[in-house]
């Protein structure tokens, strides 16, 4: 890399010549790559279900498991401040490990990677322009996914939520926290394979409905039936984009990542999903993605998601280490003090290598499982079931006309369109100076 023995090592960070204002028209809900993508979900989703592959693993195999080496504790700091989270990053940098490195790769859940984009905004001359220069890795699961999850979740809950209540799941409300994740993870394989399978029973009778891969000529003929048209946008808008989602996090499909992240903009700064965080959180995840030196962009692209014990299809987010080292703290550590986490923690250094073999050997020989947490098919044929009757047995029941105020579906019927609220954003001229806002705000040494 030329300038790698400079002082600064921003002069061999970023892509010769980068500006970092391309990124606003890539986060247009109607740019291109993110219809072109949309259209090539579609028909690869209902292809999928078609041969009942939609939840099988990836086939991709890591190189090899990720190592880990856990540091000692750093205690008495958090997330939730600045101050601590410049300190954190103070503890990473000074390390015998670290502290001769030009650039480290600093991954996190949402709170500390927004802390440290905020703290590379306010202090670029100590993060940036001295070594070793930070690099910020958002955690794509479980916290990313979970974040996209509830992005759309709460503008579609006026579906899914009496949908769900329609065959007996009543433990998933309107919104969520992280803790609530697995539950409403498993709702939307229901939901997903469930709605899919009834447009698929639809198109199986006679009566002129369109084929189920021409999505743009599907959609006009939804619209004329408000319950069949929310139906349509919660696949393709929402279902299909959250499982994608899911299984490139699986694969360490980098590319898929900023696909998606790219097509999240518009839609968590809709005021139903209001993600005031996470919106900006992904235009910076864009960015780095978009201007990082191609040498540094095939190691961040390369590593984008991790392999805890090198098993196919079953990566992991940069942020799953911490939530396992500390499920295991809180497993393993009786009536915890200072002193005896942090001799635990010393022992995870031998443990966790011979834990995760161990792991690997006995997963390896078990027949993987798909991807769902558990059989769903009865659930699944229940929401046709459900939508045959509410919604019409045949192309021409469904297709009947009916308006938002008759819905049949959705509770309340005079909800917001989550589609609506995300085309309004690419008819306003606005959608791209609040994009253009955030980078000059947190990129403004570039």
């Amino acid at each position: 890399m030329p300038g790698i023995a400079d002082a600064d090592p921003t002069h061999c960070m970023f892509k010769p010549g980068f500006n970092k204002y391309s990124v606003v028209d890539l986060c247009h809900p109607l740019h291109p790559d993110i219809v072109n993508n949309r259209a090539r979900r579609w028909r690869d989703s209902f292809a999928k279900m078609v041969a009942g592959s939609f939840f099988d693993r990836p086939a991709h195999q890591p190189v090899v498991a990720h190592e880990l080496h856990y540091h000692p504790p750093i205690f008495g700091r958090l997330q939730s401040s600045y101050v601590d989270v410049e300190a954190e990053l103070e503890v990473m940098r000074n390390n015998d490990k670290h502290k001769h490195s030009t650039f480290m790769f600093v991954g996190g859940d949402g709170l500390a990677i927004n802390r440290i984009n905020h703290s590379l905004a306010r202090h670029p001359g100590k993060y940036l322009h001295t070594r070793p220069a930070v690099i910020p890795v958002q955690g794509e699961h479980p916290h990313g996914t979970c974040h996209i999850l509830h992005m759309g979740w709460r503008p579609y809950s006026a579906l899914v939520v009496p949908l769900l209540e329609a065959i007996g799941h009543r433990e998933c409300k309107s919104n969520f926290t992280v803790s609530d994740f697995n539950d409403h993870d498993h709702a939307m394989c229901i939901l997903i394979e469930g709605i899919a399978r009834y447009f698929m029973y639809l198109e199986s009778q006679a009566g002129g409905m369109p084929p189920l891969s021409h999505a743009a000529i599907l959609e006009k003929h939804c619209a004329s039936n408000i319950d069949l048209e929310w139906l349509f946008h919660f696949l393709r808008d929402f279902g299909f984009m959250y499982w994608e989602m899911r299984q490139a996090v699986r694969s360490n499909n980098s590319h898929a990542i900023d696909y998606i992240w790219r097509e999240c903009v518009s839609f968590l700064h809709t005021s139903e999903a209001n993600k005031t965080q996470y919106a900006p959180m992904a235009i910076l995840r864009i960015f780095w993605s978009e201007a990082l030196h191609p040498a540094l962009a095939s190691i961040y692209h390369a590593n984008r998601t991790i392999s805890l014990v090198g098993l196919p299809g079953s990566n992991v987010g940069w942020d799953m280490p911490i939530e396992k080292e500390n499920l295991m703290i809180s497993c393993n550590v009786t009536r915890p003090t200072f002193e005896r986490i942090s001799h635990y923690v010393r022992q995870l250094n031998f443990l966790g290598p011979v834990s995760r073999s161990f792991e690997k050997v006995l997963l390896a020989n078990q027949r993987r499982s798909p991807a769902k947490m558990k059989k769903i098919e009865a659930d699944v044929q229940a929401i046709v079931d459900h939508l045959k009757l509410k919604v019409g047995a045949t192309w021409a029941d469904a297709r009947e006309p009916r308006l938002q105020k008759d819905s049949v579906l959705v509770n309340p019927p005079r909800t917001p369109r989550p589609w609506l609220s995300v085309a309004a954003a690419a008819e306003s001229g606005e959608f791209q100076k609040w994009v253009k806002g955030h980078i000059d705000d947190k990129v403004p040494w570039m």
